[in-house]
């Protein structure tokens, strides 16, 4: 039990303390908290390594960058750590300025690059047969790769069956029997004489040793034996003055230029993407600013089922 205290003076001081301790502990209670001056940055979400004083984009990505206030709080995560978007409000990391694509439905556009030739189309080779056996006196066309006109004189050949029509159609003439006089015409023209011929011999009166064959074509003229495409080498045809010929037989072959083609060697890797119609351009490497366009015309069975690198292009 304590004793009460007996000196008042000793008392009053003591409650005058204890009334100053109060009122400091007062004081130091309502006085407002120093706050730590916060760092305030802009950064990128994806790399929080770059920083910022103002708002802007990514240097590197191009998104918007966010902002962010540095404390001295230890219980927060480390700003320079890819984790610190963690401990941001969700609003903060996931609302911003992004690029988006929007889907367009469309058709897919492969590009095949292959390496090849032009040349003409051997689809437009022309045959020009004998209609009558005979020998051939002369010869005006001689090498391939030379133009030919069409109704152009192409040789000039000797055929006694010829020789015997023509004499009848005179001796026809003579006994005036036009129904067969018209007839002998017509066969003169089957067995290839021109018609200004036939008008000859009328006039004439004498049969024409030699007839001409002209061309019913034209083209330039190409050896009949050839199955390759290279015309680029003039050589020799395989007639000859004085070679006799039987009728039916081929002694030329006229090669249409009005049409051409485009041999490619296309990889198997690339016959998936090449189908018949698709367009083609054409340039050769010397002028690669003149451009010819085409399209896939042909392509072999042989290089459908084997994926053999023959696809041809007609332009």
């Amino acid at each position: 039990m304590m004793k009460p205290i007996k000196n008042r003076n000793l008392a009053c001081l003591i409650l005058m303390l204890a009334f100053i301790g109060l009122l400091m502990a007062g004081c130091q209670g309502n006085q407002p908290k120093a706050h730590s001056q916060a760092k305030v940055y802009y950064t990128c979400s994806m790399h929080p390594q770059v920083h910022k004083d103002k708002p802007g984009n990514c240097p590197i990505c191009g998104m918007k960058l966010i902002k962010v206030e540095e404390t001295n709080q230890k219980d927060t995560a480390s700003l320079d750590t890819p984790l610190y978007y963690l401990t941001q409000p969700v609003t903060q990391t996931v609302t911003g300025s992004f690029k988006t694509f929007i889907p367009v439905k469309g058709s897919a556009e492969d590009t095949v690059t292959a390496d090849g030739m032009i040349d003409f189309d051997q689809r437009d080779i022309n045959g020009v047969t004998s209609r009558v056996a005979g020998r051939i006196d002369k010869l005006y066309v001689k090498y391939s790769g030379q133009s030919i006109a069409k109704g152009q004189p192409l040789m000039e050949i000797y055929s006694p069956e010829l020789l015997s029509v023509q004499r009848e159609l005179l001796q026809t003439m003579r006994e005036n029997d036009a129904p067969l006089i018209k007839a002998l015409k017509a066969k003169l023209r089957n067995l290839g004489m021109h018609q200004s011929e036939i008008q000859k011999v009328t006039e004439s009166g004498k049969p024409l040793p030699q007839i001409t064959i002209f061309s019913p074509y034209q083209g330039i003229a190409r050896p009949i034996n050839n199955q390759g495409l290279d015309n680029s080498t003039p050589e020799l045809l395989d007639i000859r003055k004085g070679m006799y010929v039987d009728a039916g037989q081929s002694i030329f072959a006229i090669q249409d230029i009005t049409r051409r083609w485009a041999l490619l060697h296309v990889f198997a890797s690339d016959m998936a993407f090449i189908q018949k119609g698709d367009p083609v351009s054409l340039y050769a490497e010397a002028s690669p600013d003149q451009i010819i366009g085409g399209q896939v015309d042909f392509i072999p069975l042989t290089a459908q089922k084997a994926k053999k690198p023959l696809p041809y292009g007609s332009i």
